[in-house]
Protein backbone atom coordinates (compact mmCIF):
# COMPACT_ATOMS: atom_id res chain seq x y z
CA UNK A 1 0.00 0.00 0.00
CA UNK A 2 1.20 3.46 -0.79
CA UNK A 3 0.12 6.97 0.12
CA UNK A 4 1.42 10.22 -1.30
CA UNK A 5 1.05 13.58 0.42
CA UNK A 6 1.88 16.75 -1.46
CA UNK A 7 2.53 19.83 0.67
CA UNK A 8 2.98 23.46 -0.32
CA UNK A 9 4.00 26.17 2.11
CA UNK A 10 5.44 29.67 2.34
CA UNK A 11 7.68 28.63 5.24
CA UNK A 12 10.34 25.90 5.06
CA UNK A 13 10.42 25.43 8.83
CA UNK A 14 6.75 24.46 8.97
CA UNK A 15 7.26 21.79 6.28
CA UNK A 16 10.27 20.33 8.07
CA UNK A 17 8.40 20.34 11.38
CA UNK A 18 5.46 18.58 9.75
CA UNK A 19 7.70 15.87 8.25
CA UNK A 20 9.30 15.22 11.65
CA UNK A 21 5.90 15.07 13.30
CA UNK A 22 4.63 12.71 10.61
CA UNK A 23 7.56 10.33 11.08
CA UNK A 24 7.01 10.35 14.84
CA UNK A 25 3.28 9.72 14.33
CA UNK A 26 3.87 6.72 12.06
CA UNK A 27 6.53 5.21 14.32
CA UNK A 28 4.57 5.68 17.54
CA UNK A 29 3.41 2.63 19.46
CA UNK A 30 -0.22 3.10 18.49
CA UNK A 31 0.54 2.92 14.77
CA UNK A 32 3.10 0.13 14.69
CA UNK A 33 2.57 -3.48 15.57
CA UNK A 34 5.17 -4.59 18.07
CA UNK A 35 6.17 -7.60 15.97
CA UNK A 36 7.26 -5.53 12.97
CA UNK A 37 10.26 -3.27 12.80
CA UNK A 38 10.42 -0.51 10.23
CA UNK A 39 6.77 -1.02 9.40
CA UNK A 40 6.53 2.30 7.53
CA UNK A 41 9.00 3.72 5.06
CA UNK A 42 8.72 7.48 4.65
CA UNK A 43 10.46 9.14 1.72
CA UNK A 44 10.59 12.89 1.24
CA UNK A 45 10.96 14.23 -2.30
CA UNK A 46 11.98 17.86 -2.64
CA UNK A 47 10.08 19.51 -5.47
CA UNK A 48 11.18 22.77 -7.13
CA UNK A 49 10.50 26.04 -5.33
CA UNK A 50 8.12 28.41 -7.08
CA UNK A 51 9.24 32.06 -7.00
CA UNK A 52 6.78 34.82 -7.82
CA UNK A 53 8.16 38.34 -8.21
CA UNK A 54 6.00 41.47 -8.09
CA UNK A 55 7.19 44.95 -9.04
CA UNK A 56 5.37 48.06 -7.78
CA UNK A 57 5.90 51.74 -8.49
CA UNK A 58 6.69 53.77 -5.37
CA UNK A 59 5.01 56.95 -6.59
CA UNK A 60 1.62 56.93 -8.29
CA UNK A 61 2.31 59.81 -10.70
CA UNK A 62 5.97 60.20 -11.76
CA UNK A 63 9.41 58.64 -11.18
CA UNK A 64 9.06 55.40 -13.06
CA UNK A 65 12.58 54.44 -12.03
CA UNK A 66 11.57 54.34 -8.36
CA UNK A 67 10.27 50.80 -7.94
CA UNK A 68 9.99 48.18 -5.24
CA UNK A 69 10.28 44.47 -5.85
CA UNK A 70 8.71 41.76 -3.70
CA UNK A 71 9.17 38.01 -3.89
CA UNK A 72 6.95 35.17 -2.69
CA UNK A 73 8.45 31.70 -2.46
CA UNK A 74 6.31 28.59 -2.36
CA UNK A 75 8.15 25.48 -1.16
CA UNK A 76 6.87 22.06 -2.18
CA UNK A 77 7.44 18.56 -0.82
CA UNK A 78 6.09 15.18 -1.77
CA UNK A 79 5.95 12.58 1.00
CA UNK A 80 5.64 8.93 -0.03
CA UNK A 81 4.51 6.51 2.66
CA UNK A 82 4.86 2.79 1.97
CA UNK A 83 4.09 -0.25 4.07
CA UNK A 84 6.37 -3.26 4.04
CA UNK A 85 3.64 -5.64 5.17
CA UNK A 86 0.36 -6.08 3.30
CA UNK A 87 -2.56 -4.47 5.08
CA UNK A 88 -6.28 -4.56 4.67
CA UNK A 89 -7.67 -1.57 2.84
CA UNK A 90 -9.90 -0.63 5.75
CA UNK A 91 -7.05 -0.39 8.27
CA UNK A 92 -4.90 1.54 5.81
CA UNK A 93 -7.72 4.01 5.16
CA UNK A 94 -8.15 4.53 8.91
CA UNK A 95 -4.51 5.53 9.11
CA UNK A 96 -4.94 7.88 6.16
CA UNK A 97 -7.99 9.41 7.85
CA UNK A 98 -5.94 10.08 10.99
CA UNK A 99 -3.22 11.65 8.82
CA UNK A 100 -5.81 13.90 7.26
CA UNK A 101 -6.91 15.02 10.73
CA UNK A 102 -3.27 15.76 11.51
CA UNK A 103 -3.00 17.93 8.40
CA UNK A 104 -6.08 19.99 9.18
CA UNK A 105 -5.27 20.66 12.84
CA UNK A 106 -2.65 22.66 14.70
CA UNK A 107 -0.56 25.38 13.15
CA UNK A 108 -0.03 23.50 9.89
CA UNK A 109 -3.23 24.89 8.48
CA UNK A 110 -1.99 28.50 8.78
CA UNK A 111 1.06 28.20 6.56
CA UNK A 112 0.34 25.17 4.40
CA UNK A 113 -1.84 24.14 1.54
CA UNK A 114 -1.91 20.38 1.50
CA UNK A 115 -3.52 17.59 -0.47
CA UNK A 116 -3.64 13.89 0.19
CA UNK A 117 -3.46 11.68 -2.87
CA UNK A 118 -4.01 8.01 -2.13
CA UNK A 119 -2.59 5.37 -4.44
CA UNK A 120 -3.42 1.82 -3.43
Amino acid sequence: MQCRISIESFCVKSINHFVQHLKWFLNSKTMVHSTFKNFWSVKVVYLPTLKKKHTLLKSPHVNKTAREQFEVRIYKRLICIDTCVPLKKQSFLRIIYSLQKLLTTKSYNKFMRSKINIFI
